[in-house]
């Protein structure tokens, strides 16, 4: 984790980089991240959109860490690589989106622990659906 988001290649959602498109199955995997979203602006008054936690989001789950992990753990052990690349890639992307990052490591640790479990959860599934897995 370095002092940028990389750009890598996002099999599941729209990437935040150029060119990346959306299609068939990967609309219904997207509509994970945006129920967490909406559940979010909800829940905390927030105005930030789905491209807003991407980046941070796609390179956690493109992390070849975090996806061998959700193909061998439960979702509860996969917890502990998934947060921890999660947030580092989190720490990058502050600068860019000074809201989103003040609300992420603020004070309110349940809007923390809600974002890191909802998003840990997201991409366990989808990348354990994306490699022919169930549910456990």
């Amino acid at each position: 984790m370095g002092s940028h988001v990389p750009a890598l290649p996002c099999p599941a959602l729209p990437c935040a980089h150029p060119g990346a498109g959306v299609g068939g199955a990967k609309e219904a995997e997207k509509s994970l991240l945006s129920e967490l979203i909406d559940k979010f602006k909800a829940k905390f008054g927030t105005d930030f959109t789905e491209e807003d936690v991407l980046p941070a989001f796609n390179a956690a789950e493109n992390d070849p860490k975090v996806r061998a992990a959700a193909v061998v753990n439960d979702e509860d052990n996969y917890g502990v690589v998934f947060d921890k690349a999660f947030n580092g890639y989190m720490m990058d992307h502050v600068s860019t989106i000074d809201t989103l990052g003040k609300r992420h490591f603020g004070a309110d640790r349940s809007f923390k622990s809600n974002l890191d479990r909802s998003a840990r959860r997201a991409a366990w599934r989808m990348i354990r659906n994306e490699e022919g897995l169930d549910d456990l």
